[in-house]
């Protein structure tokens, strides 16, 4: 069996993490529009006594917008915690002559998400944030217009953000007059601007579109 198949690594037995990051990743996109429709439907209402406390609607955002912020960063810790426990585990249930190597492999995908580099870790906390703030937008868009009309505001933006990022990598690439890191430069601004438009948009929607 060795020398057909080979030793065992955990980067081998480790291949299924992948796809429970996959699955944290849906329970993350399902509970960031969970989190706003759940205060609209029910007997309570919740909604309406947010809206109602005094101060300013962007805290409700931004509690919001906080709290799927945790859970992100708690999903990566305990993902990071479960790996390691996995290995140790891993270690005492092969033996030596079987395993391929002692140190802690990882699969590829997994290899890109737990580089132990706190700049990736906050690119990809920062990226998780931007899809979150994406969602936000668009369950307001919807609770602000409804049927149809919401619907067609929706489809808009997400329209407007394939044009900007599409229209963005093909001015560039037709030009063809720019540095590599001027164009990580380029496509960084973008990313930061469409950012603070997504959170503007939001809070608008909030304070002037969304009534009790």
């Amino acid at each position: 069996a060795l020398r057909s198949i080979g030793k065992l690594s955990f980067e081998q037995a480790s291949s299924y993490f992948s796809y429970i990051i996959m699955i944290g990743v849906v329970l993350v996109i399902l509970y960031a529009i969970q989190i706003w429709y759940r205060d609209w439907f029910g007997e309570s209402k919740y909604i309406y006594r947010l809206l109602l406390l005094p101060g300013g609607r962007a805290k409700i955002f931004f509690a919001k917008w906080t709290s799927l912020a945790l859970v992100i960063i708690s999903f990566i810790g305990l993902q990071w915690v479960v790996i390691q426990l996995s290995y140790v585990i891993f270690n005492w249930l092969i033996k030596d002559d079987y395993r391929e190597s002692s140190s802690l492999g990882l699969s590829m995908t997994l290899k890109q998400l737990y580089t132990m580099s706190l700049v990736d870790l906050l690119i990809f906390i920062v990226l998780s944030l931007f899809i979150v703030s994406f969602l936000f937008m668009l369950v307001l868009l919807e609770r602000s217009y409804r049927n149809a009309k919401g619907m067609l505001f929706i489809v808009l933006e997400v329209a407007f953000l394939l044009l900007v990022t599409i229209g963005s990598m093909y001015v560039i690439e037709k030009l063809d007059i720019f540095l590599s890191q001027e164009i990580s430069a380029i496509m960084m601004a973008i990313f930061v601007l469409y950012f603070v438009y997504m959170i503007w948009k939001s809070l608008r929607l909030l304070k002037w579109k969304i009534s009790v």
